[in-house]
């Protein structure tokens, strides 16, 4: 089981089992720190935060950051992406536009993004804590089994 998964209405993948909770998040961010990687990690963390909020004022707020902060060139945060001056207008207009439906749709394309980004990190920190990678594939896999057998 590698940690992706294909889209949000599926049980969460490995790593989104690991990012979701608040004590693995924090050592995957500090590993990601270390390993000078850690845009992808708190990118996905601000958009997981843009899925749960509801007030549509709270969203575009979110979705302005998540433009600010790692679509736009030079900035400290900047994501590793290709063509990242086109999503960002692409971004922009669709806040401009208040698009709720294709900002939804972009963030969750940049959220695979990176997740796929956080691939050969996360893979050198499952060697170096074994298991906290084993925990939560233990708790995916019960999870699964429940829900199998609640139906």
């Amino acid at each position: 089981m590698n940690g992706l998964s294909g889209n949000g209405h599926e049980e969460p993948s490995l790593y989104e089992k690991l990012l979701s909770e608040r004590e693995t998040f924090n050592a995957i961010l500090d590993f990601s720190r270390r390993s000078y990687s850690s845009e992808p990690v708190l990118c996905f963390d601000t958009i997981q935060n843009y899925r749960k909020s509801r007030r549509m004022t709270f969203r575009m707020k979110i979705a302005n950051n998540i433009l600010e902060t790692f679509l736009s060139k030079n900035s400290p945060l900047e994501l590793n992406i290709p063509k990242i001056d086109s999503l960002h207008n692409e971004l922009l207009f669709l806040i401009k536009e208040k698009n709720e439906t294709k900002i939804d749709e972009l963030l969750e394309e940049l959220r695979v993004h990176c997740l796929l980004d956080m691939n050969e990190m996360m893979t050198r920190m499952n060697s170096e804590y074994p298991e906290m990678f084993r925990k939560a594939k233990q708790e995916i896999y019960f999870s699964t089994i429940n829900s199998a057998f609640s139906i």
